[in-house]
């Protein structure tokens, strides 16, 4: 059991952070994509090979263990006002938690049995966050270097259709920062992607990113 609850630690670690100081950060990566102060750019570090993985690895997964968290007040107003927001925000180490605990418990009763908590535990809590998170960096990291750029924008974010699925259409990066205020974005109806807050009051309208 210790050593459960040690790997849940360490796996917590890895999970986003909390949801107003993440929207605070993408917030300041959408106002400094690429440059100076952008808190996860893969394109900062130089342009020989070495400096292009250094920047790889930085944007992927290193940033998160040292970085400059931005200002609420300033990035956020919207978000500390809401109270549904600052409610979910309080209490999302307890979300996070139930993330790993609901999976085993599942495991356990459904096989009524410790390798069935223990099956439960890894792959509906460690394994889910590993993939997931994975999944996500790599649009931060890979998505800032490679792929096809279908708009013009200030920085270097691209497209790359092979992992749409699994990113729920996140990967439509390029997309994203060309119209920031769509929930939606592959643009045409065949491309994958995930809409919410009700299309964010329909697709295109401008909502501060």
């Amino acid at each position: 059991m210790c050593i459960l609850l040690k790997i849940r630690r360490e796996t917590l670690k890895n999970i986003k952070p909390k949801i107003i100081s993440w929207s605070a950060l993408h917030r300041r990566h959408h106002e400094l994509s690429d440059k100076h102060g952008d808190p996860h750019s893969p394109n900062l570090h130089g342009g020989n090979w070495r400096d292009r993985i250094r920047g790889l690895i930085h944007s992927h997964l290193t940033w998160m263990y040292k970085h400059e968290y931005p200002s609420v007040v300033h990035y956020v107003p919207d978000l500390i006002k809401n109270k549904n927001i600052v409610r979910v925000d309080r209490y999302y180490y307890l979300w996070a938690s139930l993330g790993f605990v609901l999976p085993t418990l599942l495991g356990g009763l459904y096989h009524w049995s410790l390798a069935g908590a223990l099956a439960g535990f890894i792959w509906g809590g460690v394994f889910r966050i590993i993939w997931g998170g994975h999944t996500i960096w790599s649009i931060n990291s890979f998505l800032h270097c490679f792929g096809m750029s279908r708009f013009e924008t200030e920085e270097h974010s691209h497209n790359f259709g092979p992992i749409a699925l699994l990113t729920f259409g996140e990967s439509w990066h390029n997309n994203h920062h060309a119209f920031p205020g769509s929930a939606s974005f592959g643009l045409e109806w065949y491309r994958l992607a995930r809409i919410s807050h009700k299309e964010k009051k329909k697709r295109g309208q401008k909502l501060r990113k």
